[in-house]
């Protein structure tokens, strides 16, 4: 779908984004980008995870590598390669070149084919049970058999940045991770009118967005007190038109960011109908005379679709509980204004307002330092605490303390390990370095969660 010159440019901010992502978590790793192909060689089991939220990728496949100086060599190493997984299965051999070589593909296929099939319940290559893939670059061949799907979408930076209105909601946080998706990096304007936990909370969101799916494109958070816009509205304008104002503020203020920053769109987390505020007749009257665009990747989603893709981006955790403050009126909000009404009753607001509030703009550039309120490495275990083993199985079988639960880095990142909110975990890995970085990412969605300083060794004398 895409000139040369064009799937260049995007070539090179995939790799951009994949090698500042895993850099970022310490992963040591050698990377080789191909027109269609990558290559990537590492032993740290988080890679798999980074991979997992590169934008821009369709697939990937965990593999072995071997060097070769001839076709037998092939064969031989595919036969080793394959050889469990083809038993009493139905399988299919598929190979790729690149480079030249006194052999095709096809020579491949048809000679492992043979060496595998006495181990097999026969060749299917219409539906096999198993595929067996090989890549093959100049002198080095890559073996194969399962494709984890990939996140999708552009890279990250091949768009261009836009500004999102972020609460900290489910809503707004998948708005972000969809324009991630589309390529465009995303800046947050947070309107802060829950007061420092709510800030909290928001930083840490829009850091966890950043950090985990932004790549190389980084971000900003802008933080404005609407606190004062709060009360005014709430003194001056018609209970029923109380949410309708305040939105419209955000999108005022919005749009004067957006003309001094030159973003060239807006983005908020509206699905049509969701909210009064949200219906079709209010939206279009919410938007009259817009500097730039509003743009709602949101609109056709049922609340049950947003929540899903939540848990899919990783934000569940972080938005799950955080009060509705943009919520003002009780009673029956208006729900079929039109321009003309909406502007009749901002009247009764100084609009002087906005600009007060915006001559006090914070910013934070993204990702943010992790919040080390409390400190996060520790050398005591605090009454009630459940311990978290983040090394292999066979080190846990070896030695654990009683109670400690293993689970993998990768299923704490992805919010795939079941953590209780209320509960206080502590994390203990070889050395500390991986446990301070679960925990760290633990306190952004939202638990309180701590890493043993000093790793295995302290832990054990500590203990007895």
């Amino acid at each position: 779908m895409k000139s040369r010159q064009v799937r260049r440019r995007f070539l090179s901010h995939l790799e951009e984004n994949l090698r500042s992502s895993l850099a970022r978590k310490g992963i040591f790793y050698k990377l080789t980008i191909g027109w269609s192909r990558a290559f990537l060689e590492s032993e740290d089991p988080r890679a798999e995870l980074v991979l997992s939220r590169c934008f821009g990728l369709s697939s990937f496949s965990k593999a072995e590598k071997a060097v070769f100086s001839s076709m037998e060599e092939i064969v031989e190493e595919g036969e080793r390669a394959f050889f469990s997984a083809v038993a009493s299965r139905r399988f299919a051999v598929r190979v790729r070149r690149h480079g030249s070589h006194p052999f095709s593909s096809q020579d491949i296929e048809k000679e492992l084919g043979a060496r595998l099939l006495p181990l097999s319940a026969g060749v299917d290559l219409d539906n096999p049970e198993v595929t067996c893939y090989i890549e093959i670059r100049d002198t080095e061949a890559w073996f194969f058999t399962d494709k984890t799907k990939g996140p999708g979408g552009l890279p990250v930076g091949s768009g261009e940045r836009v500004l999102l209105l972020y609460s900290g909601g489910f809503d707004s946080g998948v708005a972000g991770w969809m324009m991630l998706k589309k390529g465009s990096p995303v800046d947050f304007l947070f309107f802060n009118i829950g007061g420092p936990e709510h800030e909290r909370r928001v930083r840490n969101g829009a850091s966890f967005l950043v950090e985990e799916w932004a790549g190389a494109a980084g971000g900003f958070l802008y933080t404005v007190d609407f606190s004062g816009v709060i009360r005014e509205i709430k003194e001056r304008v018609n209970r029923a038109y109380w949410n309708m104002a305040l939105k419209r503020c955000f999108y005022l203020a919005a749009w004067e960011i957006a003309r001094r920053k030159n973003y060239p769109a807006v983005v908020t987390g509206e699905s049509l109908g969701q909210v009064s505020s949200q219906t079709l007749a209010n939206l279009v009257a919410l938007e009259e005379g817009a500097l730039v665009p509003v743009m709602r990747p949101l609109l056709g989603l049922d609340k049950e679709e947003i929540i899903a893709l939540a848990r899919k981006a990783g934000t569940y955790a972080i938005s799950e509980g955080l009060r509705e403050y943009c919520d003002l009126a009780g009673g029956h909000p208006v729900t079929g204004s039109n321009s003309a009404r909406l502007r009749e009753r901002m009247k009764a607001l100084d609009m002087g307002i906005i600009e007060t509030a915006l001559s006090n703009m914070g910013i934070t550039r993204l990702p943010a330092p992790a919040d080390d309120a409390d400190q996060i490495e520790i050398d005591r275990i605090p009454e009630g605490a459940i311990l978290i083993d983040l090394r292999d199985v066979a080190q846990y079988q070896a030695w654990h303390p009683d109670g400690a639960v293993l689970a993998g880095y990768e299923e704490l990142e992805a919010g795939l390990f079941p953590l209780e909110k209320g509960k206080v975990y502590v994390l203990y890995c070889d050395n500390g370095l991986k446990s301070l970085s679960a925990a760290r990412v633990l306190r952004r969605m939202g638990y309180e969660a701590y890493s043993f300083k000093g790793g295995t060794k302290a832990l054990m004398r500590r203990l007895t």
